[in-house]
């Protein structure tokens, strides 16, 4: 009996296919995935440039190249990655690679954390509640910290 129902199951399955791909509705596709990010004429995965990028600020097993790991995370940044826009925010906030930009650093954070990263929204707090480089706002930073 188990093995019937599958048979009857599948004949359904079967009967209720068109005959012709003419009386076939329309198939519908899945949406096309992203394209993998492209510097100069290489094509790079998003992890791969990830990685590239934070190799590249630390020296890893390359020469240290802070504008070309800047420019991975500008780029990733740039297409809406929040993790990439945290990591340029702190790259501009702690001006350890670069010349300190709150102000920039600020404009990153911010757009990672309407992201939903929850690292970018607790950076965000953190700095409207000491004002350092932008102006001092405790009611933004209590929304940010209540948010994250």
């Amino acid at each position: 009996m188990y093995n019937f129902i599958p048979t009857v199951a599948a004949s359904l399955l079967l009967l209720a296919l068109p005959l012709h791909a003419a009386e076939s509705p329309a198939v519908q596709t899945a949406p096309e995935t992203p394209q993998p990010q492209s510097i100069g004429t290489e094509a790079v995965s998003i992890k791969t440039r990830m990685r590239q990028a934070s190799m590249l600020l630390r020296g890893d097993a390359t020469q240290a190249d802070v504008n070309r790991a800047i420019e991975h995370y500008r780029v990733l940044a740039e297409s809406g990655l929040a993790y990439a826009q945290y990591r340029l925010a702190r790259i501009y906030l702690d001006g350890e690679h670069v010349t300190r930009d709150p102000e920039l650093a600020h404009a990153w954070l911010l757009r990672a954390a309407e992201l939903g990263y929850i690292d970018a929204q607790l950076e965000l707090s953190e700095l409207y509640s000491s004002g350092v480089g932008i102006d001092r706002n405790l009611v933004a930073s209590y929304k940010w910290l209540e948010i994250s």
